[in-house]
């Protein structure tokens, strides 16, 4: 029998990788106090079970034990000399790289001498999982979703994204790609901006329940290229000349009124994720609890979560778009991660300062020190214009990592 210990901590991706890895009979893990109240023995349970390995569920796959004094290395070895009494036939791994440090010293200590033992433990870059016995060196292949990521530090989710993957078409993703191409063309911001202003009439909700666009709307469209050849996405709606009329449903209204900028990140993050070097790329992941928050675009990279807010239109309410990094922040601080990459992708011009046509310095200083990047409007328009001279080029992928500033490894 495999018998596993894990010590537990705040950090449970190392965890997750090595039962991953190994794939142990029974889990044993061993937590203090502090993480018991924050349930992070059963958060890891929950990121294993998404991950797969369900059977860690039952009541006769795993035992939870509590480390009383978490800075007594006596005390964590009466925990190791209890549990291992009880299983006197059993093979064990333990992996050392969570807990507190006296636990770590411990466990290292009573486990060293046995035959019966191997130690393991994962450096910062969870690639592989060190052999403190001696052995080679086990790689760590899984590749954490999102999800899992999330689930160990006790997030959860529902599908109440007002765009989910399974709407989105190839039209969408060719629309998306066009207004991000013509994003500062006044006709389209026109355009844009009333179907926003329609949506909201008369106390309606449009991202909520459609919009039904009359003809006394007079709702104009005098960009004839967008009108032939991508309003066909929209069959309910009908021009005559350049007034439209018909019917939006609720996800039509949120890609016009700013869900064309998430598709266009979403599909192209996901048309090249191998090439990229990420994996489990996702469009509005709702988080219900502990917070309810809808992530616009994640991805995951060197087993980190990655996220872009996405924004577009005037931003009026946020004239600096201090607000919106504000956002930023304090989401990424939710996670409590050590590994969390965060990213605003925006046409808006709030970030833009007029005089030098480059990011507010403010703004600029800001995102250095909370280490996330702000991708603007041109940046985005010289990738959808990459996009529609040359889909496949290495030219694009380059553009891609460039503006992204995406650090490309092994992808794991």
């Amino acid at each position: 029998m495999k018998n596993m210990i894990c010590l537990i901590s705040d950090q449970h991706v190392p965890n997750l990788l090595t039962v991953h890895a190994v794939k142990p009979d029974f889990l044993i893990l061993i937590e203090t106090k502090g993480m018991k109240k924050k349930n992070a023995a059963e958060n890891l349970l929950k990121a294993l079970e998404i991950g797969g390995l369900t059977h860690f569920q039952a009541e006769d796959r795993h035992r939870i034990l509590s480390l009383d004094d978490e800075n007594s290395i006596p005390a964590a070895i009466e925990v190791f000399q209890n549990v291992t009494s009880q299983y006197p036939d059993a093979q064990w791994i333990v992996n050392i790289t969570g807990g507190t440090k006296p636990m770590s010293i411990a466990a290292f200590d009573f486990f060293r001498s046995r035959k019966d033992a191997v130690i393991y433990y994962v450096p910062l870059n969870n690639r592989e999982a060190l052999n403190f016995s001696g052995g080679s060196p086990r790689k760590l292949n899984h590749k954490v979703t999102a999800k899992e990521f999330l689930a160990g530090y006790g997030f959860s989710f529902n599908e109440g994204s007002e765009i989910t993957e399974g709407m989105v078409s190839e039209q969408w993703y060719d629309s998306s790609v066009y207004l991000v191409s013509n994003y500062h063309n006044q006709k389209i911001k026109d355009f844009l901006k009333n179907i926003s202003t329609l949506s909201r009439k008369d106390n309606r909700n449009g991202r909520k329940n459609g919009l039904d666009i009359q003809a006394a709307d007079k709702l104009k469209l005098e960009d004839r290229g967008f009108l032939e050849h991508h309003l066909e996405i929209f069959p309910s709606l009908k021009s005559n000349g350049n007034l439209i009329s018909g019917k939006l449903s609720a996800p039509e209204v949120c890609f016009l009124t700013g869900g064309w900028l998430e598709v266009f990140v979403w599909i192209l993050l996901s048309r090249h994720l191998d090439t990229l070097g990420i994996w489990d790329v996702r469009l509005g992941l709702h988080i219900s609890k502990p917070i309810q928050n809808e992530l616009d675009v994640t991805f995951m990279q060197n087993q980190s979560l990655c996220f872009i807010e996405c924004k577009t239109g005037e931003q009026k309410q946020d004239k600096k778009g201090i607000e919106t990094l504000y956002k930023v922040e304090a989401i990424k601080k939710q996670f409590r991660a050590l590994k969390v990459n965060t990213w605003l992708a925006t046409t808006s011009e709030n970030v833009i300062d007029v005089n030098t046509g480059k990011i507010n310095e403010g703004l600029a200083s800001r995102a250095a020190l909370y280490n996330y990047h702000i991708i603007t409007g041109e940046q985005l328009q010289r990738i959808a214009k990459k996009q529609l001279e040359d889909p496949s080029s290495s030219e694009l992928i380059e553009l891609i990592v460039s503006e992204f500033k995406l650090n490309r490894g092994n992808g794991s």
